[in-house]
């Protein structure tokens, strides 16, 4: 897995690979709930002591990943280019 650089481009366009949570402001139903609402997928969750990660594509599909801008307060995405 490598690292996002600076100026590095995706030619097949970005994907969600994860979707992080912070577990201050949700627990992982209501991580769930919010998934599925936003049609994304609601696989096993992997806690951290700060988020919850729920996965939506395997890292090993990926070339490079980069953090993105929350979709909402305490929802953060994981952008993937893919291999």
């Amino acid at each position: 897995m490598a690292k996002y650089k600076r100026g590095q481009r995706c030619k097949r366009g970005m994907e969600v690979q994860t979707i992080l949570f912070d577990r201050k402001r949700f627990t992982a139903a209501k991580a769930r709930k919010w998934l599925k609402d936003h049609d994304f997928k609601a696989p096993k969750v992997d806690k951290g002591d700060k988020y919850l990660r729920f996965r939506q594509k395997a890292p090993k599909s990926c070339r490079f990943f980069r953090f993105g801008k929350a979709f909402e307060k305490g929802v953060r995405p994981v952008y993937c280019c893919p291999k």
